[in-house]
């Protein structure tokens, strides 16, 4: 099993605070792999086999997924070889590539296929399969987010209250904080 962790490119960087390139997650010998709750959002793109993603009562399985806020553990899976790149993402940052979707993503995992026109979906999982290095993989992953990254769609006001609660260690009465952004 291997994880490398890159930075962003300068473009992706307000939007995306990872990218994780990682090669046979579950090692050889395929054990299960437990992900602790998380408020990020993760858009993965996979290339190998299937991912099967326990999650509250509920299983996934996807190749390229995107989890969203997660408040419960999950257990993630596999009948074989599970490798890819995921992007962390901000609080503010899946807007951007897909407006409109953050509600419907809590609490679960959605396939890309069901995001993004599924032929760009399988054409990334080709891609990154053909791919020599980690690097190039994550220069794949960041070209894919570039061409659908559309900044008309920030929300100014969800960023602002992040980074509110960001400065202040999350000690930021919500009232106030409301009060100040209205």
């Amino acid at each position: 099993m291997s994880l490398r962790i890159f930075r962003p490119s300068r473009l992706l960087a307000p939007y995306v605070t990872a990218i994780w390139d990682y090669d046979d997650l579950m090692g050889a010998d395929n054990s299960a792999l437990t992900i602790l709750p998380d408020t990020a959002t993760y858009l993965c793109f996979l290339y190998a086999d299937l991912l099967t993603t326990a999650h509250k009562d509920r299983i996934y399985t996807t190749r390229s997924g995107l989890a969203g806020f997660q408040s419960f553990r999950s257990d993630l899976g596999s009948f074989g070889k599970v490798s890819g790149v995921s992007a962390r993402l901000t609080p503010w940052g899946l807007n951007v590539f897909c407006r409109g979707i953050v509600r419907d993503c809590a609490e679960r995992r959605v396939d890309c296929r069901d995001i993004f026109p599924k032929y760009s979906i399988e054409e990334i999982e080709d891609n990154l399969s053909l791919k020599r290095s980690a690097s190039e993989r994550v220069q794949c992953v960041e070209h894919f987010l570039l061409s659908i990254l559309n900044r008309d769609n920030e929300d100014l006001l969800i960023q602002t209250a992040c980074k509110e609660l960001d400065k202040s260690n999350g000690n930021h009465p919500i009232s106030k904080l409301a009060r100040t952004l209205a």
